[in-house]
Formats: structure tokens, sequence, C-alpha cells
């Protein structure tokens, strides 16, 4: 286990290609993750979620985008953490993979998938041509669940003081 920060953007039009076609080396992979992330928030990335996962493993994170069958997504690791990209459209297929993969029950594949779905679908009329990039990156060693148990009841020190 371990904390990490995910981040799910979809990039449309030519720059989702070029996206695409930039993931090559480690060099190439961690410019476009700097770069990438920089753009949060403006166009043409047309969605933008990002949050820290504190419990997996990141297997969910390859378990998701990753359809069977097809050869759209592309897997890069960095030292920093790693990388996953996935050209739409796609006739539906990452939606129906995404649809079966929701049964291991685990709170952070639901909420992955939910990110997932709703980045395939955002602006999908209107920004048919993009690539989805799932950005994991490692920020911490994972916390157990009593050590969680035990952070609920502690008074925060960067709280103080307010």
């Amino acid at each position: 286990m371990a904390s990490q920060q995910i981040t799910i953007l979809k990039v449309g039009g030519v720059a989702g290609r070029m996206v695409w076609e930039k993931l090559t080396t480690e060099a190439d992979v961690a410019s476009i993750v700097d770069r990438l992330l920089a753009q949060r928030g403006k166009f043409p990335v047309c969605y933008d979620v990002q949050w820290h996962d504190h419990c997996s493993m990141g297997d969910i994170i390859a378990n998701g985008i990753k359809v069977p069958g097809t050869s759209q997504t592309v897997y890069r690791s960095t030292i920093r953490g790693e990388v996953y990209a996935y050209r739409l459209p796609d006739e539906g297929r990452l939606l129906a993979h995404l649809t079966s993969s929701e049964t291991d029950g685990r709170d952070e594949t639901r909420w992955y998938v939910t990110q997932l779905r709703l980045a395939v679908e955002a602006w999908s009329h209107l920004v048919p041509q993009a690539t989805l990039v799932v950005i994991r990156l490692i920020t911490d060693g994972g916390i157990s669940d009593e050590e969680v148990l035990a952070r609920l009841e502690e008074r925060p020190v960067w709280l103080e003081g307010t």
C-alpha cells in the first residue's frame, strides 16, 4: 500500500493526440506529466479531477483503464509513479469494462470507476477525439486502518492556533 495522488484528465482534440504520441521515453513521460498538471482546469483539458488515496496498492488503476482485447491503453512507469493513457472514441468499450469492474466491493474501486466514467462521458458529444490520462504519483507510505482511526482522534498541529 502507498499514499498516492490520483489525477484523471481528459485532453481533447489535437492536444489529446499529441499527449498520446509523446508518451514514449521516461523523460518524455515526466515532461508530459508536469505539463498536464500545469494545464489542469484549462482547455483543451475538458475533464479534471484529483484526489489522494491513502490505502490502495494502485492495482485499481490498471484494472480500470486496461480494457481486455484492445490496444487503446498505454502504460508508462516513471520514477515518481505511473501514467496510463487511453484513446477515445472506442465504441463504448471502456464504459462497458468499467461497468463490469465495479464488483470487487472496495470503496476506492468504486470512487475510481465513477471518476473514469465521468471522464469518458464529459464533453463526449463536442469532443469525441480525446485521450484520457490517469496519473498516479506516490506521495508517502501506506496507512493502516488502525492508524486512520488513531489520527481521527488527534488534534492536528497544523490546525493549532486557528
